[in-house]
């Protein structure tokens, strides 16, 4: 939905609008709301009521918008689930009331617009709020959290590493439990007390008592993720504890699965843990990520032991040195897993390949250094980044196989990509219908690719 006027010279026809929405309601499923064109000063404020929307995948709202008296973000069903609910990076009006529950919601503000919501509430199961890395947002009446007593509620920048900032702009203290934050800088004369709650590190301005890191043992063959019942405090053990957080380690063992090809479906997005481990099971159990995101601080070790029935992304974060065991001998069908995405973002964090790998997509950037141990990649997607440090990339005697999609090492001068340093030299790269590209044009510094290989 459009409600748009423009005072620009190539748009004479358009210029005069007055709108009166704001005693309506505007329901958006899986659709946008735009205003006027943001290139100019708005002479008639674009103004809306209440606002509800709905099972949005990766819908925006707020371009060109001015006001909007009551916005609700709900996720109704699995629809569209792992989409996110965008608040548009031009967006610096003001939002009285805005509600969240059970969605992704992404603040995608550029660092040049300063939007307020007077009363933010957050609540349901899932719930996660995304502000882009040195952006501001204002919080100038309230701020409340609802949530059950195993339910994370998440609050992070979009970039580790990289703090985003919120203002508190009001007199007083906030309580909240269950509570994951990270990389968020908050500001103001409102304090915020997270009890019960995960710090995940690079955090200013905020009060954050602690969850004592837990080690959790799945039990109980198939089920969900977020279901309690499955989660024992020992291996094989009965007494049970909420789903897995962030600093949590997980593990999946002999005692975990009692038939053949049970199913650990994860049914909530963005769930962050310290390490995940699937040493010694048995029955070939299946891992259902129905295109979720597991968030993670440390490692990852699977086994051919186990299968995937749906892939989703695995996002290693932190300064820490990790790594990833896919269980496989090489990267052929017959011997390994298609594990999904992987994006390594661990700023000034070592990442290690502990066998061969094959994925979808894996992404490497923002100040990470990479090592393949020599061991062969095979995806649809490589692409190595340069970050504000210096992202480093060592692939030895490596193959790498890029099939249907692109191989790419950037870095740009200007744009949060400027350090690139790879050693691929050594490397052979086989690109089976796959692109092939480097530096971006305007960038100096030269890249060195190792013989390659188009079939």
């Amino acid at each position: 939905m459009r409600v748009y006027y423009s005072l620009a010279s190539w748009t004479p026809t358009k210029r005069n609008l007055v709108a009166n929405l704001v005693s309506s309601t505007i329901i958006l499923n899986s659709a946008s709301l735009y205003g006027r064109y943001v290139g100019y000063s708005g002479l008639y404020p674009i103004k809306f009521g209440h606002v509800i929307a709905k099972n949005f995948n990766n819908n925006e709202i707020g371009n060109g918008v001015d006001y909007i008296r009551k916005l609700d973000i709900l996720q109704e069903g699995t629809q569209y689930e792992n989409g996110y609910a965008n608040i548009n990076g031009e967006f610096e009006g003001v939002i009285e009331t805005l509600n969240i529950v059970g969605k992704k919601t992404r603040f995608s503000t550029y660092s040049y617009r300063y939007p307020t919501i007077g009363n933010l509430s957050l609540g349901g199961d899932g719930t996660s709020v995304e502000f882009t890395q040195g952006s501001t947002v204002t919080i100038s009446n309230t701020l409340s959290f609802a949530s059950s007593s195993c339910s994370v509620m998440t609050l992070k920048s979009t970039s580790s590493g990289s703090q985003a900032t919120i203002n508190l702009a009001f007199s007083g203290v906030v309580t909240g439990t269950n509570l994951n934050i990270r990389d968020l800088s908050f500001t103001g004369s409102g304090t915020l007390n997270a009890i019960s709650s995960v710090d995940g590190g690079n955090n200013t301005g905020v009060n954050i008592n602690e969850n004592t890191p837990r080690d959790l043992y799945w039990i109980g063959g198939t089920g969900n993720w977020s279901d309690s019942s499955h989660w024992a405090t020992s291996n094989g053990g009965s007494t049970t504890a909420c789903a897995p957080t962030s600093n949590d380690n997980v593990f999946f063992t002999s005692n975990s699965f009692s038939a053949a090809n049970q199913v650990v479906t994860l049914n909530i997005d963005n769930v962050g843990l310290k390490n995940m481990d699937w040493t010694g099971v048995t029955n070939t159990p299946m891992f259902n990520m129905t295109g979720k995101i597991l968030e993670i601080s440390g490692s990852v070790t699977y086994t051919t032991d186990m299968q995937f029935q749906s892939v989703g992304t695995l996002s290693f974060i932190s300064s820490s040195t990790a790594s990833i065991h896919t269980g496989s001998t090489d990267t052929s069908n017959a011997n390994s897993n298609n594990i999904g995405t992987i994006y390594v973002r661990k700023p000034s964090g070592t990442f290690n390949l502990l066998s061969p790998l094959r994925s979808s997509n894996l992404t490497v950037e923002n100040g990470s250094t990479f090592y393949t141990n020599d061991y062969d990649v095979r995806s649809t997607y490589i692409r190595f980044y340069g970050g504000t440090t210096t992202t480093t990339i060592y692939t030895g005697t490596s193959s790498l196989t890029v099939e249907g999609g692109g191989f790419l090492a950037r870095y740009y001068n200007g744009a949060n990509q400027n350090y690139l340093l790879t050693d691929l030299v050594s490397s052979t790269i086989i690109l089976d219908n796959a692109e092939l590209q480097g530096k971006y044009a305007v960038s100096y510094t030269h890249l060195t690719l190792p013989t390659i290989y188009s079939v």
